[in-house]
C-alpha cells in the first residue's frame, strides 16, 4: 500500500547555518508545506520547523549565501544555505504556488470529512444510475 502524501515529499536538502551561531551536522529540508531545520549544539539536538504559510517574504544575499525569511509573526529567521541558488529557486516557486493555491492544504478533519454522509453501497448505486 502506498502512503504517499504531498506534504511528505522531500524537495530539497542541504547544510545550513545560523549566522554567528555554530551548529554541527546541520540539515535543512524543504517540503511542500514547511522547512525543517536540524543540527547539534554541544549536548543537545536543535530542531526547528518553519511553515511556508508563515513566510511573507525572503531577502536573498548571494554574496554570503544568506537568506532572511520574514514571517507573519515573530523575528525574521536568518540562514546561510549550502547551494543557495537551488534554495532560492525552490522557495520562490513554492511561495508562488502557495499564492496561487497550487497545492491546497488538506481538508480539516471535521464531521463532514471524518465520515461519509452516504454509505458506499448507496453512493455506488447513485453513481451507476447516472448513466
Amino acid at each position: 500500500m502506498n502512503n504517499y502524501h504531498p506534504h511528505s515529499v522531500l524537495l530539497l536538502s542541504s547544510r545550513f547555518q545560523y549566522p554567528g551561531r555554530r551548529l554541527f551536522f546541520t540539515r535543512a529540508r524543504l517540503f511542500f508545506d514547511r522547512i525543517e531545520l536540524t543540527g547539534w549544539v554541544p549536548g543537545k539536538k536543535h530542531e526547528r520547523e518553519i511553515p511556508l504559510d508563515e513566510v511573507t517574504s525572503i531577502e536573498w544575499d548571494t554574496t554570503t549565501s544568506a537568506a532572511v525569511l520574514h514571517l507573519h509573526e515573530g523575528e525574521p529567521v536568518r540562514l546561510q544555505f549550502a547551494h543557495l541558488e537551488a534554495w532560492k529557486r525552490s522557495l520562490e516557486q513554492r511561495l508562488w504556488w502557495n499564492v496561487m493555491n497550487y497545492f491546497p492544504r488538506p481538508a480539516a478533519n471535521t464531521n463532514s470529512t471524518a465520515r461519509s454522509d452516504t454509505s458506499l453501497h448507496d453512493l455506488i448505486t447513485f453513481t451507476t444510475s447516472m448513466g
